[in-house]
This record gives C-alpha cells, sequence and structure tokens, in this order.
C-alpha cells in the first residue's frame, strides 16, 4: 500500500514510519515529502493510496493544503495528522475532504492502521457514488434528449401525418371541384352564350333607346358568370404555362380598358412607368387572368360606385413590381390571411377563388403577390413577377402548373 507523508519534523516522521512498521510494515511503502510543493511533485509522479499529512509546513499553514491536495487527487484520501488537539479543527478537516483527523500524540499504531484503511475504503465507496451519480446523470440526460427527440419526431411525423390528411382532402375536394366545374361549364355556357347571341340581335335591332341600360345590364351578368366559371375551371384543373415575350405595358393597358368600363364614376389612375421595349417573360394568358381579377375586386370594393384606383408599375433589378391600390372599403385584420384562400369570401355573390388563383399562377411564375389593407382605407395588391424565367433559362419552354 503505497503512503505519502507530508510532514516537515524529522522525528514525528520516524514516529509515523514506526508505527507503520508495527503495524505490518510489508504492506506499506512509506514516501515522505517535507512540504506541500513536494507532495504535489510525488503525486504526478506516482499513484498513492492514502495521504497523511501535518497542517503546519513550511510552505503551507492550515487547512489550504488539504483543499488543495483533494481537489487535484479527488480519487486518494487524505488523514490530517496533527499535533493540535482541537474538536472544531477536525470538523473543519472533514469540511474540506480529509478523510480523518488524528492527534499525533494519542495515534497508535492500531488505531494508524484502521484510519489508514478505512479511509481507503470510505474513498472507494464515495468514487463509486460519484461514478454512479455521474452515470446516472449522464443516462438522465441521454434520457432527456431521447425524450425531446421522440417528442420533436412525434411532433414531426404528426405535422407530416395532417399535412398528408390535408393535402388528401384537398385532393378530394378538388376532384369533386373539379367535377363541378366541368358540369357548369357544360350546363352554363351554352345558355349563356345563347342569351349574349340574344342581347346582341336585340342591340342591332331594336330603336328603342330605354332597352340599351337593360341590355348592357344582360352583357355585364353574362361577362360575371363567364368570370366564375372560368375561375372555377382554372382553379380546379392542371393547366400548361406557356410562356412568351411580350410588353407588360400593353396588357395592362388593356386590362385597365376592360375592366374600367364597368364604371364611368370610379377613377382609374395609371403609374406605369413601363414602355414598349420593357418585355416580359410570362404566360399573357394567366397574367390576364390576374390582372383582370385584382382590378374587379378594387372595382367592386368601392363604395356606392365611386373612388379612385391606381395602378403603377415599374422594374426593379430583376424583377417587375405592379401595384393596384384602391380607395375602397378595406379588409378586416382578421381577414388579412384568408384572403388567398380557396372559396374564402365576404362577398355575397361570388365563389372565393378569384384570389386562390391569382396567388398559384404568379407562383408558378416564381413571383409573390403581397396585400395591405385597413378598413376603410383602401386595399393594395402588390405583384413581384421576374422579367425572366429560369425554366424557360434552362432551355425549358412549358411549365405544367396545377390549381
Amino acid at each position: 500500500m503505497q503512503v505519502l507523508l507530508i510532514e516537515d519534523n524529522p522525528g514525528d516522521a520516524r514516529l509515523v514510519s514506526e508505527l507503520l512498521k508495527e503495524c505490518g510494515g510489508s504492506d506499506f511503502k512509506l514516501t515522505t515529502a517535507e512540504t506541500l510543493g513536494g507532495a504535489l511533485k510525488e503525486l504526478k509522479k506516482q499513484r498513492f493510496d492514502v495521504v497523511l499529512s501535518d497542517l503546519s509546513l513550511p510552505d503551507n499553514t492550515g487547512l489550504a493544503g488539504i483543499e488543495t491536495i483533494t481537489s487535484l487527487n479527488p480519487e486518494v484520501p487524505v488523514i490530517v495528522l496533527t499535533s493540535i488537539n482541537d474538536e472544531n479543527m477536525g470538523v473543519l478537516s472533514l469540511k474540506k475532504n480529509a478523510s480523518d483527523y488524528l492527534v499525533k500524540g494519542q495515534v497508535s499504531a492500531s488505531l494508524l492502521s484502521r484510519s489508514i484503511r478505512y479511509s481507503i475504503e470510505r474513498k472507494a465507496e464515495t468514487q463509486k457514488l460519484i461514478e454512479a451519480r455521474r452515470v446516472a446523470d449522464e443516462r438522465a440526460i441521454a434520457l432527456k434528449e431521447l425524450t425531446a427527440n421522440l417528442e420533436n419526431t412525434v411532433e414531426q411525423r404528426t405535422g407530416q401525418l395532417l399535412k398528408a390528411s390535408s393535402e388528401l382532402e384537398r385532393s378530394r375536394r378538388m376532384a369533386d371541384v373539379g367535377r363541378l366545374a366541368s358540369t357548369i361549364s357544360h350546363e352554363l355556357r351554352n345558355p349563356l352564350a345563347a342569351i349574349k347571341l340574344a342581347a346582341y340581335n336585340l342591340r342591332r335591332k331594336t330603336n328603342d333607346a330605354s332597352l340599351l341600360p337593360h341590355l348592357n345590364n344582360i352583357n355585364k351578368k353574362i361577362e360575371e358568370g363567364d368570370n366564375i366559371i372560368q375561375n372555377l375551371l382554372s382553379f380546379s384543373r392542371a393547366r400548361t404555362t406557356k410562356y412568351e415575350v411580350f410588353a407588360l405595358s400593353e396588357l395592362l393597358d388593356e386590362c385597365i380598358v376592360a375592366t374600367q368600363s364597368q364604371s364611368n364614376d370610379i377613377t382609374v389612375k395609371k403609374a406605369v412607368k413601363l414602355g414598349a421595349k420593357d418585355l416580359i417573360e410570362a404566360d399573357p394568358t394567366q397574367l390576364r387572368i390576374v390582372l383582370n381579377n385584382i382590378l374587379d375586386n378594387a372595382f367592386q370594393a368601392m363604395s356606392e360606385q365611386s373612388g379612385k384606383i391606381t395602378v403603377s408599375a415599374c422594374i426593379m433589378g430583376p424583377s417587375y413590381i405592379v401595384s393596384v391600390q384602391d380607395s375602397g372599403m378595406g379588409i378586416e385584420p382578421e381577414n388579412l390571411e384568408k384572403v388567398f384562400e380557396p372559396f374564402f369570401t365576404t362577398k355575397s355573390k361570388g365563389t372565393g377563388l378569384g384570389l386562390a388563383v391569382c396567388k398559384d399562377i404568379i407562383e408558378s411564375h416564381h413571383g409573390h403577390i403581397e396585400l395591405r389593407s385597413a378598413p376603410q382605407k383602401g386595399t393594395t395588391f402588390t405583384i413581384t413577377i421576374p422579367s425572366h424565367q429560369p425554366l424557360s433559362a434552362a432551355g425549358i419552354a412549358e411549365n405544367k402548373v396545377s390549381y
């Protein structure tokens, strides 16, 4: 058993050596250090089973040395061996991680041997407890991490299942909407075409000016019905996006003229900073649907068929920015996040598909659409769309889009 004695008094060191021989010299191999520094060097050189230390050393006095030894060598038990017979000092020694406190003049060979062996056993048990606690803590941390990972996995899987369920339900609804749209298109477009033709013939043959407002109203309602059918068809079936290069300003002018005929009391201001040479690569048919829908919404938002609409457009970097601002009734805050959802509408008439179609078309063109609105302060739709399509640049002329 390796024993390190820290003692600067040769007589006391010899006494300890004799006591160890008396209680079984062959069992103990004694190494002596006269200072705390020397003892720390010995502890670095080899492993000791126990340390016996005096409290009065040339380079350290008191319990600070005990604390230094136990902090640097926590697995080695330290027995305080001093001439001071003070019970309070013994208690303080134990608080500083000393394993035992012995008074030199009262130490016998059997007491020293028993103290050494008990100290080693207690330290070994303490180290086992410390190790067991460390392992338990590590397992607790690992279990906590595993639990957190499982919870995250469950949350992710639940989200995936909900998303898959939602997509499945949406697919089912889309199939129903597709069948409904096909039926409506077949059953209503033929009668609408007949009504439109009849109104046209009446307009040509009648000389009664009082009938003209009624005929205009018939044409307006036919166009509204046809727009509803078109939105249903656009939303419910896959379409092929056919990119063309054209002047965006011309398409804007065309859409403004078409929608401005809805009311002569609404002022449309154009702030379009584009010319005939400002070309965009997009599907003109689909962009026409987007612009007509947004302009229709702007006209319908006006109270008492009066107000102002501002259409602006410009180039910003690689994209075109198109904005439609109206002075209408605005949108309630709780409805702002819902306006692009399919079938959501606050109107007494309408399918709630117009803006959903707009959003899908703009996103299929790698752009995005934003909305700002406040009650009684009007609404602004802003479309950002790239001037050139990345798919087309890669040599792909068409893009399949489903909406």
